[in-house]
């Protein structure tokens, strides 16, 4: 039986996360990496900042390299991530811990 194994990765510097607009949203606390494929799976961002700060866990795919600004792109509107976070829908959450699973665009 094979099982899928991730490791968790905190970055060594400091990793903007803005929107499409440029905005800044946060910054990145953490990386899931799968075992058998090294591939980056999913991230946890630190959004909102001061003590209103939250933790959401977003798909790879959810993000794109920022290479005018450093960092990263989050191509989804934080407020649909928060809204879906909030409804708890087990179609877009997985078991109500903040993971969007569906439905994140990518980048052209």
């Amino acid at each position: 039986m094979t099982r899928n194994r991730t490791l968790s990765a905190r970055p060594a510097f400091p990793c903007p996360v803005r929107d499409l607009a440029g905005k800044p949203l946060g910054r990145v606390e953490e990386l899931a990496l799968d075992v058998a494929s090294g591939r980056v799976t999913t991230v946890k961002l630190a959004v909102g900042g001061g003590a209103g700060e939250r933790s959401l866990t977003v798909p790879w795919e959810a993000l794109a390299l920022d290479a005018e600004g450093g960092g990263l792109l989050l191509n989804l509107p934080l407020e649909t991530l928060l809204a879906l976070r909030a409804a708890g829908s087990r179609q877009d959450l997985a078991a109500g811990d903040g993971q969007v699973t569906a439905g994140a665009p990518t980048l052209g």
